[in-house]
């Protein structure tokens, strides 16, 4: 691609079987995010630990994008979306990773994997041609009843629980989720505008840049303790979710729907609760699994239109 030409659009296509199950792949691998985070933060500063590992997850970019030959010069215009996404990036995350410090794994799961509740919110209002249905918002409440009961009667504060949580952990959490959403919309409106290689290196960049400085300024040097776990988790986040993950999640993005590809995330987080369950000790009690049902159901039925709508939708039917 010539470094002078735009990004073409690609038309939404519909999903096949290799897309799905790649899309099912890279949601089971985001369901490790959040216990990998927890492992890291046991002994590292919550946003030292996102610095390093989107610095990592900039090297993957950048040799991505060099394998790719993609051009990696700024050009006009494309400045706005770099520095729009790298900031919504630098809070959501540092938002993620504060939560962590603050709740359990399971719970950090399950309210930070609301977001493609509010994808199909935003994308409502800000994407041409996402568009809320009956069955999408039967979905949005459904899933406002499970966050209801995670937040309000999942909490665990028995000292005996390895991964305790606590409502304003869990409101860190999901202020994350909002932010994930918001910025899974924001890259399908500025993809025509910017390569998708380019806008993951240097919005990645961007962030560090920005996790860095506030680390300097809030934790400093004296909370760094680098344990065999807490490096691990870092690697973890910052090849396999930020960098593997972001990118082929953002090369989908190019010719699916935020909305179709989203239904493929119900899978995240139940992998999110299973992996804390198994790595982290953290309890399945009442709340946690009739409010993780509940979100699983509503993301289910916000993510899917019903196959006469989808099939409408990708042959550009009114």
């Amino acid at each position: 691609m010539a470094d002078g030409a735009s990004q073409p659009t690609q038309p939404d296509r519909p999903i096949g079987l290799s897309v799905a199950l790649l899309a099912i792949f890279c949601s089971v691998l985001w369901g490790g995010t959040v216990p990998a985070i927890r492992y890291s933060v046991d002994a590292l500063p919550p946003v030292g630990t996102a610095a390093m590992r989107f610095a990592l997850a900039t090297v993957f970019m950048l040799v991505w994008c060099v394998l790719q030959k993609t051009p990696l010069r700024i050009r006009k215009g494309q400045w706005l979306p770099i520095i729009a996404l790298g900031t919504i990036l630098a809070v959501q995350i540092s938002l993620l990773n504060w939560a962590t410090e603050r709740t359990s794994s399971s719970h950090g799961s399950l309210l930070l994997n609301v977001y493609p509740v509010f994808v199909a919110v935003l994308a409502h209002f800000f994407l041409i041609g996402d568009r809320m249905t009956v069955r999408m918002s039967a979905g949005l409440l459904v899933a406002m009843v499970g966050v209801v009961l995670v937040l309000l009667f999942g909490n665990e504060e028995d000292p005996a629980v390895r991964d305790p949580s606590s409502l304003f952990g869990n409101l860190l959490a999901l202020s994350s989720g909002f932010l994930l959403g918001l910025k899974t919309v924001c890259i399908k409106r500025f993809l025509p505008r910017i390569e998708v290689n380019k806008l993951l290196f240097w919005h990645h960049l961007y962030a560090v840049v920005l996790f860095s400085i506030t680390s300097a300024i809030v934790e400093g040097p004296e909370r760094y303790e680098f344990t065999t776990p807490a490096v691990l988790g870092v690697l973890y986040q910052g090849l396999v979710v930020a960098g593997f993950c972001f990118a082929t999640w953002y090369w989908l993005l190019r010719s699916h729907r935020a909305s179709q590809l989203s239904v493929f995330a119900f899978v995240t987080p139940l992998a999110g609760v299973v992996i804390s369950h198994v790595m982290r000790d953290d309890p399945l009690g009442p709340a946690i699994l009739s409010g993780g049902l509940a979100i699983l159901g509503g993301i289910y039925l916000v993510s899917t239109r019903g196959r006469a709508a989808a099939r409408k939708a990708s042959s550009g039917q009114p």
